[in-house]
């Protein structure tokens, strides 16, 4: 693909992220984010704050070093890693995705594929965590084979331990976004400017807050 981000002016911008705060999920076995203030307005004349957190909470992305050693971390891969086209794929309620869903894109040009699964109606709920959809390792095999930078979905993760769907396309070097909401809000089967940049952190997973440029129907 190339390396533009295509506008005509008559989109709207779509948040797929979820707020961040002290509110925030955990994966289990995960410390639960904390943000502490270090100074306050009252007493100081300004507010400072701390903050402390696993990176794989909220919505966020793993980047190859994740499982891979040696592996790239967020910094070190390139800005054209976070935007592009990206195409939404309506995956149901199937407790694991085959991949006979990419079948209608395969022939699509894009960046990323994103899989609505209506599974972030749970967040906030403990079940979030507890038998979420997951990827199947064949459509992982598949995904890995197509010219995409990475894939993102409304799930806590693509899979459970011991994490073959994450080895698969991390190997691959491909970005993992995880934690997604607000997927209802795009059309399936379509290309649509996507973007979704971290911080640039030396760590294996940073919070991004991926954005969605929608066509308005006039």
């Amino acid at each position: 693909m190339p390396d533009y981000f295509p506008l005509t002016g008559k989109e709207r911008i779509v948040d797929l992220s979820h707020p961040l705060n002290e509110g925030t999920p955990a994966y289990p076995g995960d410390p639960l984010l904390r943000i502490q203030p270090l100074a306050t307005v009252a007493e100081d004349g300004y507010l400072l704050s701390s903050i402390a957190s696993v990176f794989h909470s909220g919505t966020h992305v793993d980047a190859p070093g994740h499982f891979v050693a040696g592996g790239a971390m967020i910094d070190d891969l390139p800005l054209t890693t976070w935007y592009g086209q990206a195409v939404l794929i309506d995956a149901g309620v199937d407790p694991v995705l085959l991949p006979s869903l990419i079948d209608p894109i395969r022939m699509m040009q894009a960046d990323f594929i994103l899989f609505r699964t209506g599974w972030d109606r749970h967040y906030g709920d403990p079940a979030y965590f507890l038998n979420h959809p997951t990827l199947s390792l064949e459509l992982a095999v598949e995904l890995s084979r197509l010219p995409i930078k990475g894939i993102g979905m409304d799930l806590p993760s693509p899979d459970r331990s011991p994490y073959p769907v994450h080895q698969v396309l991390l190997q691959r070097g491909m970005v993992i976004l995880e934690n997604l909401t607000c997927l209802d809000q795009l059309p399936a089967c379509q290309a649509f400017p996507f973007m979704a940049f971290p911080d640039r952190i030396k760590a294996e997973a940073a919070w991004v807050r991926p954005l969605a440029w929608i066509p308005v129907k006039e």
